[in-house]
């Protein structure tokens, strides 16, 4: 086409959204609400481990509801497996996980990185279409809202969702 494209695929935790504090922080922040002391860093250690062990963030379902069920109990073993890999304990841990998952659902928790409109309408501006395809769940549509990003993109496809995880083709 010259001088435009055809499309531009972007992936979004990393690429054009992160965690507006260090999980970590976040993670003993919460826990401290619950009456665990937990350490910061060890807890963002341990999560970078244990998320590198996971199975694939992508389900077979029927429903909606039946995605985000399975979403939340995903997300819920690799808490309780980070919480464990550090040697801590939360006696309310169900309340724990709720509010922590809560927390990243929405906007104010992640933070586009400065240049992402910039970048996302000097790409539309040009011709792209612009795709996100993220190994994310069924709350990424929201948090792209929030932050003001959705309506740049053309498409927003989730591992989850699409039952397969990149870089499955």
């Amino acid at each position: 086409k010259g001088d435009g494209c055809d499309a531009v695929l972007l992936d979004a935790a990393g690429t054009l959204i992160r965690p507006r504090a260090p999980v970590g922080e976040t993670y003993a922040r919460v826990a401290a609400q619950y009456g665990a002391a937990l350490d910061a860093g060890r807890l963002a250690r341990a999560f970078g481990e244990v998320f590198g062990e996971m199975p694939d963030l992508s389900f077979d379902w029927d429903s909606m509801e039946e995605l985000q069920r399975l979403e939340r109990a995903w997300w819920q073993t690799l808490v309780r497996r980070v919480v464990e890999r550090t040697g801590g304990r939360i006696a309310d841990f169900q309340g724990f996980f709720e509010t922590l998952y809560g927390h990243y659902a929405r906007g104010d928790a992640w933070e586009c990185y400065p240049e992402v409109p910039r970048v996302l309408d000097g790409l539309r501006a040009i011709g792209c279409k612009l795709a996100v395809v993220s190994n994310f769940d069924s709350r990424l549509p929201g948090i792209l809202q929030a932050l003001d990003i959705h309506d740049r993109l053309d498409e927003v496809v989730y591992s989850s969702e699409a039952g397969s995880a990149k870089p499955n083709p």
